[in-house]
């Protein structure tokens, strides 16, 4: 990630206050929001859930790259698209499959 900061604008935010104050101010055309930690699945972090759907709805870009380990957790990220971002997907384990892009 410090390699793209010479030639980019970035920020991690580690805290829902921190994610409370910059979520709200970033601009659709120069931003994108970049979810990693599978914490935000979690209904005590639904606020700034709301802010990351809303930047999404107005046409940024939204990208979630998690690393989802447990059955549960899969139900919980199926349910914050459905929620937050209106997409409903159905989320299914294959433990078989090899995919290569």
């Amino acid at each position: 990630m410090f390699e793209v900061c010479p030639r980019a604008r970035v920020a991690e935010v580690t805290n829902v206050q921190d994610a409370m104050h910059f979520l709200p101010e970033l601009q659709v055309e120069d931003a994108a929001v970049l979810v990693t930690d599978p914490a935000l699945l979690d209904s005590q972090y639904a606020p700034v859930l709301d802010e990351v759907a809303a930047f999404g709805k107005a046409g940024g870009t939204v990208i979630f790259g998690l690393q989802v380990n447990e059955p549960h957790r899969m139900d919980d990220l199926q349910r914050v698209f459905r929620t937050y971002f209106g997409v409903p997907w159905q989320i299914e384990l294959n433990d078989s499959t090899w995919f290569t892009f």
